[in-house]
């Protein structure tokens, strides 16, 4: 089982640039997420309490 898991090969700064250029992506796409994340929880009639 131990076999079964790849050893990372990049470093930490590495790993952190590839994160900041992903997270630019999901901050644009989230601007069209957000009408229908909205607009199910209209639909569901959350109340608060």
């Amino acid at each position: 089982m131990k076999d079964d898991v790849l050893r990372v090969t990049r470093t930490k700064e590495e790993a952190k640039e590839i994160y900041n250029k992903l997270s630019k992506f999901y901050d644009y796409f989230t601007i069209f997420e957000r009408r229908y994340s909205e607009r199910t929880l209209d639909l569901l009639s959350i109340k608060r309490g």
